[in-house]
């Protein structure tokens, strides 16, 4: 199932329970996830919380993801190929816009892997099981290499891991789109890129209203 289809996914069983008197019976869905949760998740301390890790599945995914059996799946990257015996792997990114607006290109992409790659804030962990890859590079426009100096066959699983979610500035590429007032984020979903939707129209309110809470409160 692709990002679009899990969060949907995701957003249809909450509202089953909504009409089980969990929830109000109109306005959006209300989600209350124990822990912090910060605007931008970029930015939060790690490892990260569960708000904050919901949060970057709704608003982005990295260049691949992990379905809901575990497999890994099409994120940013709708598809993929492995050549040169395992040392090269080339994404070809799908039509998607930040969600200021502005498309989303893989000289950006590139430039966000290598950063958080060789940030001090990934997880030791992770941070240690990217010492193969040697350069991530923008081929065209939608098209990236990621080049490693041995093969790795477990790169796809360490890129769908949230801490490389795909961010910029704070922005995600969707589905869905935060609006803040407060602590709280309002979801609401984004039109798919290229579609004609005008942004003139009146833009629909938040399915989904998240927040972070200590338990008790949840």
């Amino acid at each position: 199932m692709s990002a679009w289809g899990k969060s949907l996914a995701a957003l249809a069983m909450v509202a089953t329970l909504s009409g089980c008197g969990l929830f109000g019976d109109s306005g959006p869905v209300r989600v209350a996830a124990i822990g912090a949760l910060h605007r931008d998740p970029d930015r939060a301390p790690s490892p990260l919380s569960l708000p904050n890790r919901l949060l970057l599945d709704a608003t982005a995914q990295g260049l691949v993801g992990f379905s809901g059996d575990g497999q890994v799946e099409a994120g940013l990257a709708e598809r993929w190929v492995v050549i040169d015996q395992g040392r090269s792997y080339i994404f070809r990114l799908r039509e998607a816009r930040w969600t200021n607006g502005r498309e989303v290109r893989a000289a950006d992409v590139a430039q966000i892997l290598q950063r958080k790659i060789g940030s001090q804030r990934l997880r030791s962990l992770l941070r240690g099981e990217f010492r193969s890859v040697r350069d991530i590079r923008a081929m065209t426009g939608r098209v990236i290499e990621i080049r490693l100096t041995t093969p790795q066959p477990d790169l796809l699983d360490l890129l769908a891991q949230p801490d490389l979610a795909i961010t910029r500035n704070g922005d995600g590429w969707g589905p869905w789109r935060p609006t803040w007032s407060g602590s709280t984020a309002a979801l609401s979903p984004l039109p798919p890129a290229g579609s004609e939707t005008a942004e003139a129209e009146e833009a629909p309110g938040p399915e989904v209203l998240m927040w972070g809470a200590s338990a008790p409160r949840a």
